[in-house]
């Protein structure tokens, strides 16, 4: 099979004299048989929450939502030390091709605990 995967994004925007439109479609195929999806509640803990059971390979595909009331960072956690890569205010998600072997990836909220993170991660 091929083409197994399809990201598609759009963005608008509309204010006064500025209204500009972007879009984007692409396939790729999923060689691979790794995949992991599902819900880490996640902390304000200064190393971050991991977000994957699983690794995955670098330049597979990765998603995240934040289904909390408060932002949360995804990042990642390299000796022990957690970096922020991108916020997420509650709501958002983002999808994107992974950088890093997804073992790594962690997610920190900006207060409190148990706040949940929607993830997905795709080898390619």
């Amino acid at each position: 099979m091929a083409n197994e995967i399809t990201v598609s994004a759009a963005l608008a925007v509309n204010k006064t004299n500025l209204s500009s439109a972007y879009s984007g479609s692409i396939q790729a195929d999923w060689v691979g048989e790794i995949a992991t999806q599902g819900v880490s509640y996640v902390s304000s803990a200064s190393t971050g929450t991991q977000l994957t059971p699983v690794s995955v390979t670098i330049g597979g595909f990765f998603w995240f939502r934040n289904a909390a009331t408060v932002n949360v960072s995804i990042g990642f956690v390299v000796l022990g030390n957690y970096y922020p890569a991108l916020t997420l205010r509650p709501g958002e998600f983002t999808v994107g091709r992974t950088v890093w072997l997804s073992d790594i990836y962690a997610a920190k909220a900006t207060t409190g605990s148990s706040h949940p993170v929607q993830f997905a991660f795709f080898s390619t």
